[in-house]
């Protein structure tokens, strides 16, 4: 809370009582292994129930998704962990998606990936340090961070929109923030640059960004944006975390994702969005490249690669040739390295050759012309 300011309804608070005489790191997971059973609820039969008359207790929390909300404010259920997580002295509601001014917003969540285990000291603690210093070291760090990337995109969308709240919520270990479409890519990427240069621990995070009309249910887009935080750790559990999930909403018809990780992907799926903006490709190229090279099968041998390769690369300059009448040669072949760096990011060695993610890459090639077709709109 801000100095002077008190809070306006009771906070949450477990306490543990340790001996001195305990080694730190134990008694540290003692009090976690407490503080977790009392967040799973199952500490709250023994714990005293407080209810009020505004108590609301049939509706799931519209930010968190998990726990039942306890009161209705500006037309939100809201649980009270939620509701607190997100005020700044007073509530300030964020307003209606359509004042974006845009069809089409991202909603983007950043999660820390394994926090607990580096504040616990089984990951990045070293032990000549002492624990409690590398714990503060670490909060403090990703404190920092979200204050300062809280600003940063703030003032970003404040530039572009009528929003000038664009961050619901900053602090521990995830924040969610809208943004224009067009503003992704610079947001993110200054999201991962300053999170290397501040927390040099080797933690991650891990991103779901989704993309919906600002019509769309913000329940349904809500929801999504967990689910889809849950599939991308998953994904990369084995990998070290730290993946992207992007997700495009189509009204009424489903939905794509895809799931990056790396600079080298991220900067040739930017760098495609960002030359179908510029030239306006046809669409056509993505559907008859998909029909081409659908059902040439995923698993290659080294030598079969190496002869489908080139192949595949003529054909992508052929295809893009064919159905981008009226584009420059330069143009032309903009695109085409790109189909083909895009292609060689989702090829994997496999044991005796090579794996291509023929899925991975053609929804890739769909998510990044609608991601350009919504920046025009």
């Amino acid at each position: 809370m801000k100095e002077g300011e008190r809070c306006s309804e009771d906070l949450p608070c477990f306490i543990t009582v340790c001996s001195m005489k305990e080694n730190y790191q134990e008694t540290y997971k003692f009090l976690y292994r407490k503080f977790q059973a009392y967040k799973n609820n199952r500490l709250n039969a023994f714990l005293p129930k407080q209810e009020s008359d505004d108590q609301v207790t049939s509706h799931i929390c519209s930010i968190c998704g998990i726990r039942l909300a306890d009161s209705l404010v500006d037309e939100e259920y809201l649980c009270r962990e939620c509701r607190n997580k997100r005020k700044e002295g007073k509530r300030i509601a964020f307003p209606s998606t359509e004042n974006f001014g845009f069809l089409y917003y991202a909603l983007v969540r950043i999660d820390i990936d394994d926090m607990g285990m580096y504040i616990s000291g089984e990951k990045g603690w070293e032990r000549d340090e002492e624990l409690h210093n590398y714990q503060k070291k670490i909060s403090r760090a990703a404190n920092e961070f979200f204050i300062k990337e809280k600003e940063f995109i703030n003032q970003k969308v404040k530039k572009v929109t009528e929003n000038e709240n664009a961050v619901i919520y900053a602090g521990g270990d995830d924040m969610l923030f809208f943004c224009p479409v067009f503003c992704i890519e610079d947001i993110t990427k200054k999201l991962e640059s300053d999170w290397t240069e501040m927390c040099d621990s080797g933690m991650t995070f891990s991103q779901s960004i989704i993309v919906a009309h600002c019509k769309e249910p913000l329940r349904y887009v809500l929801k999504k944006s967990r689910e889809s935080m849950e599939q991308v750790k998953q994904h990369y559990r084995k990998d070290g975390k730290g993946g992207c999930c992007f997700s495009v909403l189509y009204r009424g018809s489903g939905s794509r994702m895809i799931f990056v990780k790396g600079d080298r992907m991220q900067d040739h799926f930017y760098s495609l969005i960002s030359a179908l903006c510029r030239h306006q490709f046809s669409r056509s190229v993505i559907f008859q490249m998909e029909e081409e090279f659908t059902g040439w099968g995923e698993n290659f041998g080294v030598d079969e690669y190496t002869d489908l390769r080139f192949i595949m690369n003529n054909e992508t300059k052929r295809i893009v040739g064919r159905k981008s009448g009226g584009k420059s040669s330069e143009e032309k072949q903009e695109l085409t390295d790109l189909l083909i760096n895009l292609r060689t990011d989702v090829t994997k060695e496999a044991k005796d050759g090579f794996y291509i993610d023929f899925n991975a890459y053609f929804d890739l090639m769909h998510i990044a012309e609608k991601l350009a077709s919504f920046s025009e709109k």
